[in-house]
């Protein structure tokens, strides 16, 4: 028994070792230390209860992007799988019109769900610390080797939008699939294939590739960029976003192209 207690602690000792001689862990240590007496120097006051809840609740926006996906993946397989499409592009709008109606609504959603999970997560946190609304604290993040303070509102309103903005993006990838693909259960399942692979795609090649910095995967982590914690050392937010917009606008042609070659009488 002493002898397995002796190698269960020497296990323990090694596996800490490889622990703190991790560079990763020993450069967020660093960070940390840096943060810390930044605070303490210039009499920076920590979040109050009620902010740090509300930025802990960002991962409730995982569900959004599930359901996000779900309406990008059906909103034009379902009509051929219900057979709709043939009465939907027989209306008197055009093609491209019925497109960017869809479009825009898929973001509309996901904006108004942005909004009210942020609301939510405000109201349950106020109601369960009470807090007092003079004094809210800030978040201090590392950003270029600089420590970098946000004001609590701004600090935790900006990562939401920038969370539902990346959902945003995802639901767009969705709904160009469901365009190029006329299986509603096929539709979807890419979708989500793309969805909870693209990360370990990127995190695989991120330094073995260059051409992964300008994939779609490895710049749609804006709320990354408010934590210090980006894949991509180097990179901005405008860069990304930059990116970001270039795909999505050869996803946007690309749908409304394939849209507009399709013959009614033939789907």
């Amino acid at each position: 028994m002493d002898k397995l207690e002796a190698a269960t602690e020497s296990q323990s000792i090694d596996d800490q070792e490889l622990i703190t001689d991790d560079p990763k862990y020993q450069s967020m240590l660093e960070e940390q230390t840096l943060i810390e007496q930044f605070r303490m120097e210039n009499k920076i006051k920590e979040p109050v209860k009620l902010w740090k809840y509300v930025n802990n609740n960002l991962f409730v926006m995982n569900i959004l992007s599930i359901l996000g996906i779900f309406w990008g993946a059906s909103l034009f397989s379902k009509e051929f799988k219900s057979n709709t499409i043939k009465s939907l592009l027989a209306t008197p709008f055009s093609r491209r019109e019925i497109y960017l109606s869809k479009f825009l609504a898929l973001g509309l959603v996901v904006c108004i769900g942005t909004l009210l999970t942020y609301l939510v997560s405000f109201l349950i946190g106020a109601v369960y610390y009470q807090p007092s609304f003079t004094e809210a604290g800030s978040f201090l993040i590392m950003r270029d080797d600089e420590v970098v303070e946000y004001s609590a509102y701004t600090y935790t309103l900006f990562r939401y939008l920038l969370k539902g903005l990346e959902i945003m993006v995802v639901s767009y990838i969705a709904l160009t699939i469901s365009v190029l693909v006329r299986g509603f259960i096929l539709s979807i399942i890419v979708s989500y294939l793309l969805f909870f692979i693209g990360d370990a795609v990127v995190l695989y090649f991120t330094g073995r590739a260059e051409w992964i910095d300008y994939s779609l995967f490895a710049n749609i982590n804006y709320s990354s960029y408010m934590s210090g914690s980006s894949f991509m050392n180097g990179s901005s937010l405008s860069t990304s976003l930059t990116i970001t917009v270039l795909y999505i606008a050869g996803l946007y042609a690309i749908s409304l192209k394939h849209l507009n070659t399709k013959d009614i009488g033939a789907i």
